[in-house]
């Protein structure tokens, strides 16, 4: 399984609109749902990058050391 371009997109459009808790809840859960399913390694520290900085800008400072290991 791959993510699908039209997903990231949503997610960088809620980026964009500083919308940082829905952008962290939509991550959240398909992080939750699909990650032992995804092939790519891009993929994963896609997921893995947005949580971690969701989280720093969140000031989650510990959570977001979390995601970067």
């Amino acid at each position: 399984m791959v993510i699908d371009g039209a997903w990231v997109k949503k997610i960088f459009r809620l980026w964009e609109d500083e919308e940082y808790e829905i952008a962290k809840e939509e991550v959240f859960k398909f992080r939750m749902k699909y990650y032992n399913k995804l092939e790519r390694i891009e993929d994963k520290v896609f997921l893995d990058y947005r949580m971690a900085y969701l989280e720093y800008i969140l000031k989650n400072k510990d959570i977001a050391n979390y995601y970067f290991k």
